[in-house]
């Protein structure tokens, strides 16, 4: 009976430690997870609350604790596998993260958004051929997602093979919302420079305007087909443009000062 009052309590606890997590209150969600643990050792909820709570206090070593004991009494948590792994990515350990990812995919291999997140870190570990196998395995769960494709075309500008990322970026215009399109038409634009395709790339930087008219990446990138195609006071225009826009745009502040210094 008593037992049974402790799990009850500790239900509404963990209820209490949900709250305080939503509302971003780290210390006050960890001494609830903490009442949880006391009450009902058992329950996996305690710990996996807590270590989200250390998360958000941006205490990695007490999280990965936390998630360690959860996994250690069910090594089946496919979920935690995922959370622990990136924990050991904050700490910059890609080894134990990949470890952890890859155990969570061998554990439940039909959630695509698992090889998303390891795609990701091969593709930041330089390891792009890993990368591309894990964003075409989300693809193929969950084809009607242009995300997945998005990645698998980024992957292939990385390693220059503007063919295969220009396929991609025409599937993801298929797919995408507006804002997710406009992204589409303007990395196809650039695939297609580098192809030197320039009258492909202008035709679909244009697009990228359809979207929306005040796009200063899409201006950067149709200033250097402009650019390309010996159109100088139409790139200089498209430059200037884009950094009104945006002051950041560093790359149209550097072919400004090209295009506009002295011969």
């Amino acid at each position: 009976m008593l037992r049974l009052v402790g799990r009850i309590i500790a239900k509404a606890f963990a209820v209490r430690g949900a709250a305080h997590l939503r509302n971003g209150d780290a210390s006050e969600a960890i001494q609830a997870f903490a009442k949880v643990i006391k009450l009902d050792p058992t329950n996996p909820v305690g710990y996996v609350g807590r270590a989200d709570a250390y998360l958000l206090a941006d205490d990695h070593d007490r999280a990965i604790a936390d998630y360690t004991t959860v996994i250690e009494g069910s090594p089946r948590a496919t979920n935690v596998y995922m959370s622990r792994g990136t924990m050991y990515y904050h700490k910059g350990d890609y080894d134990r993260a990949l470890a952890d990812y890859t155990t969570s995919i061998e554990n439940d291999p039909t959630e695509p958004i698992r090889y998303m997140v390891r795609g990701g870190l091969y593709e930041e570990l330089a390891q792009y051929d890993r990368a591309i196998a894990d964003y075409t395995r989300s693809a193929q769960i969950n084809p009607g997602d242009f995300r997945h494709l998005r990645a698998r075309a980024d992957a292939y500008e990385r390693i220059g093979d503007h063919a295969r990322a220009t396929a991609d970026y025409e599937s993801v215009l298929k797919l995408a919302s507006p804002s997710g399109g406009a992204i589409a038409c303007q990395t196809r634009a650039w695939a297609f420079l580098k192809l030197g395709q320039f009258d492909e790339a202008l035709s679909s930087v244009q697009k990228a305007f359809e979207f929306g008219p005040n796009n200063p990446i899409a201006m950067e990138v149709r200033g250097h087909i402009f650019e390309a195609l010996g159109r100088r006071s139409e790139a200089i225009s498209d430059f200037q443009q884009a950094l009104d826009s945006n002051p950041r745009m560093t790359k149209s502040a550097e072919a400004l000062r090209r295009l506009t210094r002295d011969p």
